[in-house]
């Protein structure tokens, strides 16, 4: 169960999509060309919409 626990509490999110949690240094990985910050950039803008149509 620790290994699950750390997987999912540590290592997912924006870490587990592009590997940094820092949304300055993924945009500036998108902005460089890196498709796995676009990827993390457009999950992040797509939940920020939905919690936000939520309300």
């Amino acid at each position: 169960m620790t290994e699950i626990e750390q997987l999912l509490n540590r290592e997912s999110g924006l870490i587990g999509l592009c590997g940094s949690n820092d949304m300055r240094a993924i945009l500036q990985a998108e902005k460089q060309g890196d498709p796995r910050a676009k990827l993390a950039t457009g999950i992040f803008v797509y939940r920020v919409r939905k919690y936000i149509g939520a309300y």
